[in-house]
């Protein structure tokens, strides 16, 4: 596995427990939790496609 790959499954496997786990209103009060996955997701991938293309 790269260290790409391993990065992003880092990453999601966070997000997906925080939000299992109910951090979410401690970390991030204001919102959604649905709504601050997706904006990390899509921050770190962007973030990718810069430094790698």
């Amino acid at each position: 596995m790269s260290t790409v790959g391993l990065s992003c499954r880092a990453l999601v496997y966070g997000l997906v427990r925080m939000y299992v786990d109910g951090h979410f209103p401690e970390w991030q009060p204001e919102g959604e939790p649905a709504v601050w996955m997706e904006r990390a997701l899509s921050d770190f991938i962007q973030r990718l496609r810069k430094d790698c293309g």
